[in-house]
């Protein structure tokens, strides 16, 4: 049931706010905190902690405990990103075949041979 990518992400993104959000409400009742360095601690600590632990998590697999969810949410690949691989693919292999051609009018090196022409139907 919850175990949606949408729910992952908002999981992921929700829980290293939480830490921050405990921390800066303790001292708000031990120290009088203001309400905005609440607010600060809230932000700053949850968007730093968030980002330090995503980046370890690539090295270290376990810290996704303290991300509240192991790994990341896996997507599909749409149809669109497909076509567009394949697109890229095509257009990899023709500059392939225009770096052959330009090497080989170089400067020194011999032309190849012309390639016929195919005739075509002539309409009457």
């Amino acid at each position: 049931m919850f175990t949606s990518n949408t729910y992952k992400s908002i999981v992921r993104f929700v829980v290293p706010l939480l830490y921050p959000t405990i921390a800066s409400l303790v001292a708000r009742l031990g120290y009088h905190v203001s309400l905005a360095a609440v607010l600060q601690i809230v932000i700053g600590g949850g968007v730093g902690l968030g980002v330090i632990l995503l980046a370890l998590e690539k090295k270290f697999p376990w810290i996704g405990v303290f991300l509240g969810w192991f790994g990341a949410p896996k997507y599909v690949p749409t149809v669109k990103k497909a076509s567009l691989l394949a697109t890229l693919d095509e257009q990899a292999s023709t500059i392939e075949g225009l770096k052959a051609q330009v090497a080989a009018l170089a400067p020194g090196s011999t032309p190849a041979p012309a390639q016929p022409v195919a005739e075509t139907a002539q309409v009457a």
